[in-house]
């Protein structure tokens, strides 16, 4: 009888941890598409950014020149 109780029980446990696995491996790939997305938007606010320093460092240059001449 008791041992009838046991059994069902780490049925039920081990039903729960094979649900636990299944759910947890879906959200490891959900978080590797993100990281995915997270490091295409990374390289592309870096180019934003180099862009941007090379035509500060122009439009300053090409300031000096004015204010020199």
């Amino acid at each position: 009888m008791k041992v009838d109780k046991v059994d069902i029980h780490l049925q039920k446990i081990s039903s729960d941890i094979e649900h636990i696995k299944e759910i947890t491996s879906k959200m490891e790939q959900h978080l590797e598409k993100l990281n995915g997305r997270v490091r295409a938007n990374e390289s592309k606010i870096s180019m934003i950014f180099g862009v941007g320093i090379v035509s500060g460092i122009i439009f300053s240059g090409f300031i000096t020149f004015l204010l020199i001449a």
